[in-house]
């Protein structure tokens, strides 16, 4: 994988190879490294990066990109440095708190990437004087 800048978001993005062999770009996890390898699964290790149910995901983990409705992409918390918290798991729902405080309902099978999405420094840049 190769880290990249894209000028149109505030985090970074990665270039990663599929199993495939074809080449994707994806949101760019906090700490990640050039020759990392990221694994989308059902139930993947917990390790930042990778990407899995939320169901397979334990309570208090941070997450980002997280679907709104299976299958659909990930909608929530994706611009530099955002993340929710998994706060519970249970009757086919996950329970995430956002930064704002707001706690979403959404289904536990949805995919999340687990971590941090990268360059939470962004707030800290000043433009101009």
């Amino acid at each position: 994988s190769t880290l990249e800048y894209d000028p149109y978001r505030t985090a970074f993005i990665a270039r990663v190879k599929s199993s495939d062999g074809k080449e994707r770009y994806i949101l760019a996890p906090h700490d990640l490294k050039v020759g990392d390898s990221i694994i989308t699964s059902d139930s993947a290790p917990l390790k930042t990066g990778n990407r899995m149910k939320l169901r397979n995901i334990p309570v208090g983990y941070q997450v980002h990109n997280v679907e709104l409705l299976p299958w659909a992409g990930g909608k929530l918390a994706r611009s530099a440095g955002s993340y929710l918290e998994v706060l519970a798991n249970a009757d086919g729902y996950t329970d995430l708190k956002m930064a704002s405080g707001e706690i979403r309902r959404v289904s536990w099978d949805c995919f999340a990437s687990v971590g941090q999405v990268s360059n939470p420094e962004h707030n800290l840049v000043t433009i101009g004087i």
